[in-house]
């Protein structure tokens, strides 16, 4: 019975720690200070406003076809636009630059912009295809045992719990936003006290 607590005790103690690890990602996701006081380093404007939108979002921010920039245009601005990028291409210049300078007059004139339109709109960091935040999502305690999510590693050695995530990426993308504090022994803590409570323990 002794050890079918301490498994279950152990299995728990994973599980809420990582509990706690998904809750303080999404606080520093959505641009709060999680309570280790990290974090993290906003997105640029640019980044933000050329992050794929929903048939939600295009409804609310005017785009007539959430998958085409020039869809913000009016249907005369859009005909300036093409007008202006051939003009361009038949003078040498690349695709690129021609958009760039059809971009460029038509802000001028008023246009509106992705930038202009979606920069300032509030988006969630490193969610964008939720892999990374689903791994660090608690996975399930059964027959003692903790069964953790796909992409999501568990060590236990010497009376020391390791544990994170497996998505490739992960740590490039934590250099400049780290998931982790340096010591996660106040959460691991944290979580035995609701691990002793969930097993009985005293």
């Amino acid at each position: 019975m002794a050890r079918n607590i301490t498994a279950n005790y152990i299995a728990w103690t994973i599980y809420y720690t990582f509990q706690r690890i998904h809750a303080e990602f999404m606080v520093k996701s959505r641009g709060g200070t999680d309570s280790a006081g990290i974090k993290w380093k906003p997105l640029s404007r640019r980044t933000v406003a050329y992050r794929p939108i929903n048939q939600g979002d295009a409804k609310k921010f005017g785009f007539r076809n959430y998958q085409s920039t020039r869809s913000l245009l009016t249907p005369t601005e859009d005909k300036r636009w093409s007008a202006i990028f051939a003009y361009q291409i038949r003078r040498g210049r690349t695709k690129q630059d021609a958009a760039k300078i059809a971009w460029s007059v038509l802000r001028k004139s008023g246009a509106k912009t992705k930038l202009m339109l979606l920069g300032d709109r509030p988006v969630s960091l490193l969610v964008l295809t939720h892999r990374l935040e689903m791994s660090l999502r608690p996975g399930t305690v059964a027959s003692g045992r903790y069964i953790p999510r796909a992409e999501q590693f568990v060590n236990i050695s010497n009376n020391q719990i390791t544990l994170g995530t497996t998505v490739p990426y992960a740590d490039k993308l934590t250099e400049t936003r780290p998931i982790l504090p340096g010591d996660l022994t106040p959460w691991i803590r944290d979580a035995q006290v609701l691990a002793k409570r969930k097993v009985g323990m005293r």
